[in-house]
């Protein structure tokens, strides 16, 4: 398995997911094989996720988004890698089964 993603399913097993959430997302952001920041989802919303959101039912902020904005004032994110990882939360916490997840046009911009 890549190590990136290895790296991202240990952070996610790591995390205290918020049991509401129909699926625990992890996201890591990389740049020559450094971790510059790690983001989950949650029920938590944000200025930026409020403005760009393309779904109006969308009130939970992605993983990808906390991501940035743990370091956005911080660090150049230009040419980093991002990693996801999505686990069902019908899984146990050891679990590190990966499920597919698609980025949301939002993300995706």
């Amino acid at each position: 398995m890549n190590r990136l993603i290895e790296a991202t399913l240990g952070f996610a097993r790591a995390h205290k997911h918020d049991e509401s959430m129909p699926a625990w997302l992890t996201a890591t952001i990389v740049s020559g094989g450094r971790v510059l920041s790690v983001g989950y989802n949650s029920r938590a919303n944000s200025g930026l996720q409020e403005h760009y959101k393309t779904n109006p039912f969308c009130n939970s902020i992605h993983a990808e988004v906390d991501a940035v904005l743990n370091v956005r004032r911080k660090i150049d994110l230009r040419g980093s890698k991002i990693v996801v990882v999505r686990k069902l939360c019908a899984d146990n916490h050891n679990n590190l089964a990966l499920a597919l997840a698609k980025p949301c046009s939002m993300c995706q911009a």
